[in-house]
């Protein structure tokens, strides 16, 4: 019975030494050390400038990024499995001429989304074939493509730009929800993050690429069909 006292100061002792562990183990981790990144320079711009922390100033600053985090969404699964696509820049560019070009000939907002998902499509599938198919490293391949698609693009724009384009054009670039501040892009944003954070996370194409990222051979010994995958991944890119 005398033991008793020292075996719960045992217990207790380890509950704390465990929980410092876990709430080490937290706060080490790379997404809360850039959340606290991220709330270091809020703190530090609204220091400098009033204005920054200002409401309707935040949301206008979703349209410099929206467009670029919703590029950089799949651009994770392929960061994950070890690749790399430097062309997509050129991809947007091949895509932005031929929506124009559409919509100067009078195509509805549907059809331009469909046609800007097609073309993208079949450039990001064309780069996941190649990589795959010539088993060469993604990021030789894709900056052949780069200038393949930029060749193309500037190849039929030339020097010319192209104006007059129907009004409704820019509904989800440059027009904000009814009756709001919010961009409809930063809201397209949101839409598309949780997606893919369920897709990563929570289903059976999320840990293949957590298991091909970790080791593409024990993958493929394990059953999975990593090249089919790489075509996915750089697909949806586009």
């Amino acid at each position: 019975m005398e033991k008793q006292p020292d075996l719960v100061a045992k217990s207790r002792l380890i509950d704390e030494m465990s929980f410092k562990n876990r709430f080490i183990e937290f706060i080490t981790q790379w997404e809360v050390i850039l959340l606290f990144i991220a709330v270091g320079v809020f703190v530090f711009f609204n220091a400098k400038s009033r204005y920054f922390l200002d409401w309707f100033n935040l949301m206008i600053a979703t349209f410099q990024f929206s467009e670029k985090a919703i590029m950089a969404l799949p651009m994770i699964f392929i960061i994950m499995c070890g690749d790399i696509d430097i062309s997509i820049a050129s991809i947007i560019a091949l895509c932005a001429y031929v929506v124009g070009q559409a919509a100067l000939g009078g195509a509805s907002i549907p059809t331009l989304i469909v046609l800007s998902l097609l073309v993208g499509t079949l450039a990001g599938l064309f780069n996941g074939v190649m990589i795959t198919t010539l088993e060469m490293p993604a990021i030789a391949v894709t900056l052949a493509t780069q200038s393949i698609y930029r060749g193309i693009s500037i190849g039929l724009l030339g020097d010319q730009a192209r104006t007059k384009f129907p009004a409704n054009f820019g509904v989800f670039g440059q027009q904000f929800v009814p009756g709001t501040i919010i961009p409809i892009e930063f809201v397209l944003y949101l839409i598309l993050m949780l997606l893919f954070a369920f897709i990563l996370h929570k289903t059976t194409y999320g840990r293949r690429l957590y298991a091909i990222g970790n080791s593409p051979e024990a993958a493929r010994f394990s059953g999975i069909n990593v090249k089919a995958i790489r075509i996915i991944n750089f697909t949806l890119t586009g």
